[in-house]
């Protein structure tokens, strides 16, 4: 994605966490300052995989259960972890999207490139 971008100041008025693989968890940090990004280990294909692209749903909701559990909150990944409707280990969207809402109380959006992440908080209400 582009490094010339941010840092976005926004605070979410609601819990919010944008996942992502372990290389671009950097950058998204210093894009989104006021906002939590969590690095997904990625222990599918053996913990040495970095990329969001190759994120696995299990890996996801094994990072979620480390989360608080909230009323509502919104979770960000990263629409490159899908292919098709599916993740690379099987889970569809729909069944990923709500084992965390029903287990963790948020709600799942997910972005191609940062500079959309402001527009799915707004979207969500989250701003």
């Amino acid at each position: 994605f582009r490094l010339d971008l941010g840092p976005f100041e926004i605070e979410p008025e609601i819990p919010t966490y944008i996942l992502t693989g372990e290389l671009a968890y950097p950058e998204l940090r210093r894009i989104f300052p006021r906002i939590p990004v969590v690095a997904v280990k990625n222990e599918f294909f053996g913990g040495n995989i970095g990329t969001a692209g190759l994120l696995t749903g299990r890996d996801v909701l094994r990072t979620v259960k480390n989360l608080p559990e909230v009323d509502l909150g919104l979770i960000l990944l990263p629409e490159l972890m899908f292919y098709g409707d599916k993740t690379l280990d099987g889970f569809t969207r729909e069944e990923l999207v709500s084992r965390i809402l029903v287990e963790k109380g948020y709600i799942v959006e997910s972005a191609l490139e940062p500079v959309e992440i402001p527009r799915v908080l707004e979207k969500v209400g989250a701003v």
